[in-house]
């Protein structure tokens, strides 16, 4: 039997001290001889374990300057191989990537992000004895580890897990939106052009966060942010990186953004249920039709921001939430039908009369009834009452369409004829029988 890497602690020296010579003679007694070579009795305040320093003095923990010296020189003969022929063994830019996640432990999550472009050209190597080109990218992060190791080379034993500022996104289909909790001053709102609504659900909840941090970088600045998204990619995307181009693109730029601006970023998954004001900004909210209050809303009195700050939840609860949820679907068919026949995207919110027309009557063409027709009638209508937007079912266009829709799609309805006295008494003769008690 062996036993190996123990280690004990005590904030008084002298309690330590009996602590550690107990353990050594227990040891003994048990029948275990300890390593005099590796085994220190003595109470440190510096010490090198597992690879790691430990001073508990600072309160901080580090590389050893030998595995830092490993690093640097494995960087050397990658740059000495990139000058002299531009290409480099792939095993040597692997155990690059595996000594800087070694040290993850230390330095963070920026290890595996700012070595992701690296393990993207060690993947194209056809086998582990071939030669490979690295990227622009991979060389950036290169010289990063080069330059910037040393001055993230410490973590610290009491680190301050508190934050300044929450931050929600969520993003949709068709747009993407963000707020500050306390501070009603802070929505962050877009739409997609037809283009980007074509990416996945991923790249938009990734972009959702660029974008919301950028435009909220006046309230965010120099300060500690607990950022909440209901997208289980991003987080993942956000504090490791992705093997993706495109996401690690974003990943870098959100890095990049928080470095620039002093901004402490840590970024945790919420359930949906609990992001809905962000959900209704992102799929409501056109940034152009919003911004029509812009003016109003920065001349408002202090003492009227905590009200401000109810509208998003106020707009949510207008109506039922089955019938938001309704009228919300019924939109985005809208919205969907507008970009699959190119109307222009200026057109689509606010709609134009005359689509909208057009749209109620290809549905005429599709449907036996006349319910998708009001559904779609009256979705569009909220809508547009939600951004406070003349509305093209206000339009005698529109209206007369839905008129002529119901007349010639729907159905006569044929009442029921009222039970009377006479009726009931008819009833009773009719089914009246001496002999059964049922029926009496």
């Amino acid at each position: 039997m062996y036993l190996d890497d123990g280690l004990g602690t005590h904030f008084d020296e002298q309690i330590c001290l009996d602590i550690s010579l107990q353990v050594k003679q227990d040891l003994i007694n048990s029948g275990f001889v300890p390593k005099v070579e590796k085994s220190m009795w003595q109470p440190v305040r510096l010490l090198t374990f597992l690879g790691y320093n430990i001073d508990t003095e600072k309160a901080l923990l580090s590389i050893p300057s030998d595995r830092l010296s490993k690093l640097y020189q494995t960087i050397q003969d990658i740059e000495t191989c990139l000058a002299h022929s531009e290409i480099v063994h792939v095993r040597s830019v692997a155990s690059l990537v595996r000594q800087i996640v070694s040290m993850s432990y230390v330095i963070g999550n920026i290890a595996y992000l700012m070595t992701k472009y690296l393990s993207m050209d060690v993947i194209t190597a056809c086998s582990w004895d071939s030669y490979i080109i690295l990227s622009e990218q991979s060389i950036g992060n290169i010289k990063f580890w080069k330059h910037d190791i040393s001055s993230i080379n410490f973590k610290r034993f009491n680190f301050n897990f508190s934050c300044n500022t929450i931050v929600y996104t969520d993003a949709s289909n068709t747009g993407y939106g963000g707020f500050i909790v306390a501070n009603p001053k802070s929505i962050a709102h877009g739409i997609w052009s037809s283009s980007e609504a074509q990416n996945s659900s991923t790249w938009k909840e990734l972009t959702a966060v660029r974008n919301v941090l950028l435009s909220l970088l006046d309230f965010i600045k120099d300060k500690r942010l607990k950022w909440f998204t209901d997208n289980q990619n991003v987080v993942g995307i956000i504090t490791k990186g992705s093997m993706k181009g495109h996401l690690q693109n974003l990943s870098c730029d959100i890095y990049q953004s928080c470095l620039r601006h002093n901004i402490s970023f840590d970024v945790e998954l919420v359930p949906r249920t609990q992001s809905e004001k962000a959900d209704f900004i992102s799929r409501i909210i056109d940034s152009d039709d919003w911004s029509v209050f812009n003016r109003e809303i920065a001349n408002l009195p202090d003492e009227l921001l905590n009200s401000l700050n109810m509208i998003p939840d106020l707009l949510t609860e207008s109506k039922a939430a089955n019938t938001v949820k309704k009228y919300y679907n019924g939109f985005r068919r809208w919205k969907s039908w507008t970009l699959s026949h190119q109307i222009p995207e200026c057109d689509i919110f606010p709609s134009k009369p005359f689509h909208v027309a057009l749209y109620l009557a290809s549905l005429v063409q599709s449907c036996n009834t006349s319910c998708p027709i009001n559904e779609a009638f009256y979705s569009i209508k909220w809508a547009h009452s939600v951004i406070s937007a003349t509305s093209p079912t206000d339009s005698d266009i529109v209206r007369n369409i839905l008129e002529g829709a119901k007349r010639r799609i729907g159905h006569s309805v044929k009442k029921k004829e009222p039970i009377t006295p006479d009726l009931l008494q008819k009833m009773y003769v009719k089914f009246f029988n001496i002999r059964n008690l049922y029926f009496q």
